[in-house]
């Protein structure tokens, strides 16, 4: 609804005000509903897009914030935050089910085609301009099925791991619809935020013959909605359904396309920055012992790789490597773990196998090649592997 001067359409948002005399100034009252669940910001943006007069400093409808024909109002959507209830889905044909628990999905596929019921065959496509990370957690390498993040239900998803460069980049997954559905409703788990990690946004929405069909977002507990957009503000576990968010197109549609990326909350720039430094010190010799030894034949010599994240940003799957020159013998049962090469003092055996490879961090020997392992390496943080050699 809106009042005053010239005639506001509220389907373009332009406002025709019509003459003003210098010095003079009209004004619009104009009401809307909110809609969006709470936590989320709203910015209403105003801006002179056409005029018959010049301005000196500004140029009409060319977006830009410093100008001053361009203004904005901002308001957060305040109340307590619960999970959203879903609007109930109109199927007045029936019902057909896509369910991932009978399904298969190659780990690192971006593109799969299935039966669906009779209709013929549903198509996923999935674009990163980024990379699919590696996650034993969560199935191995993304994209792949797998029921370890399933958001309280212990159902099977598909789940999408992946480090983008920044917020201007996103992930777009494509469903094509065997035949044009009358309606659609599906759930996106975790849907979070990770401080000074990932900020998820995620944006839906369909097309029927082309067109735009836009869905209902759902929110769940620690993310918003602002129209066909959710926003995660809150952390939430991979067993947790405060994550979710549900999606309900009530209209037909032939297509589906998911937008995953970050909003304004994420660091600018995710890339991460390794730092890889080695050390080694003579713990004992055959003639001096352990009094001031020397790097003399059957010396023993201590190794420390130590691998630090100096990037704003959390690196996962981080291994670094060390080849043993000729004229050194690794000693066996020697590998040990840490944070700092001080501190490294958990006992590794020498395989890759085992709980020792997670606890947190993981070293193995094979083949003259010393290996060291961290899941995961938070911004700032280090992990560091030693090993015992011996001097030919």
């Amino acid at each position: 609804m809106a009042s005053g001067t010239g005639n506001y359409d509220a389907v373009t948002g332009i406002w025709n005000v019509g003459s003003v005399a210098p010095g003079a100034s009209v004004s619009i009252d104009i009401t809307g509903t909110v809609d969006a669940s709470p936590g989320a910001t709203l910015t209403n943006v105003a801006e002179i897009v056409a005029s018959s007069a010049a301005d000196q400093d500004s140029t009409p409808d060319n977006g830009a914030p410093g100008e001053d024909d361009y203004d904005t109002a901002t308001l957060t959507v305040t109340g307590n935050r619960v999970a959203g209830i879903a609007p109930a889905l109109s199927c007045p044909a029936g019902t057909s089910v896509f369910d991932w628990t009978d399904r298969a999905w190659s780990a690192g596929s971006t593109t799969n085609s299935y039966p669906f019921i009779g209709l013929g065959t549903i198509d996923f496509t999935m674009t990163n301009p980024g990379q699919w990370l590696n996650s034993s957690a969560f199935g191995g390498q993304s994209p792949n099925r797998q029921n370890s993040l399933h958001a309280g239900t212990f159902d099977w998803a598909i789940v999408q791991l992946v480090n983008l460069a920044s917020r201007n980049d996103e992930v777009v997954t494509t469903i094509d619809l065997p035949v044009a559905m009358d309606g659609a409703q599906f759930t996106i788990f975790d849907v979070d935020f990770g401080n000074d990690q990932f900020a998820d946004r995620v944006i839906v929405e369909g097309r029927k013959d082309g067109a735009v069909v836009l869905p209902t977002l759902t929110n769940g507990v620690v993310n918003y909605v602002i129209g066909n957009t959710a926003y995660g503000d809150g952390a939430s576990d991979s067993d947790s359904p405060n994550g979710n968010v549900v999606v309900t197109f009530n209209q037909s549609v032939d297509t589906i396309i998911i937008r995953y990326g970050d909003h304004a909350s994420a660091p600018a720039n995710r890339n991460t920055t390794l730092n890889v430094s080695k050390a080694n010190s003579v713990l004992s010799d055959p003639v001096s012992g352990t009094e001031e030894p020397k790097a003399i034949p059957g010396a023993i010599v201590q190794y420390c790789v130590l691998v630090e994240n100096a990037g704003s940003v959390t690196a996962t799957s981080v291994v670094a490597t060390d080849i043993l020159p000729a004229g050194i013998t690794f000693v066996p049962g020697s590998l040990r773990s840490g944070s700092t090469c001080e501190t490294a003092s958990e006992d590794e055996d020498d395989d890759a196998n085992g709980s020792d490879e997670s606890d947190p961090y993981g070293a193995a020997f094979e083949a003259g090649t010393a290996t060291g392992m961290a899941a995961s390496l938070s911004a700032g943080d280090s992990f560091a592997f030693t090993f015992e050699t011996t001097v030919d």
